[in-house]
């Protein structure tokens, strides 16, 4: 990817998808992969606190790296092709972050059905 000055962008998720693939299911990997999924789809998002409270220093940088990207260039092919990965990897997290999507859906639905009446 490159920026409006010819500047070539390295791509902020794979170094991380690599590092979430070889330390699957400790608490920073799934940070990382929470962290991933939720600049992926909103339908599968998770809270940033949910997403860092595990990270040391050096996961707080690579989190800080890709939310950089994520502003600077939103859904782009490098965030499309970690979340894939991350979704191969880790689908429990898919499945939760969907979950609660829809838990929250639900409980608007019922509060607006309840004002309503």
């Amino acid at each position: 990817m490159i920026d409006n000055t010819g500047k070539d962008f390295e791509n902020p998720y794979a170094h991380v998808v690599k590092w979430i693939n070889r330390h699957e299911g400790t608490g920073s990997a799934n940070g990382l992969a929470k962290m991933i999924l939720s600049l992926w789809s909103e339908d599968a998002a998770f809270s940033l606190r949910e997403c860092i409270s595990s990270f040391d220093d050096t996961r707080l940088a690579w989190a800080e790296k890709m939310i950089r990207h994520f502003f600077r260039f939103r859904f782009d092919r490098f965030l499309e092709d970690a979340a894939k990965k991350v979704a191969l990897i880790c689908p429990h997290l898919v499945e939760k972050g969907l979950a609660g999507s829809h838990a929250k859906c639900n409980w608007e639905r019922s509060k607006t059905t309840m004002e309503q009446n």
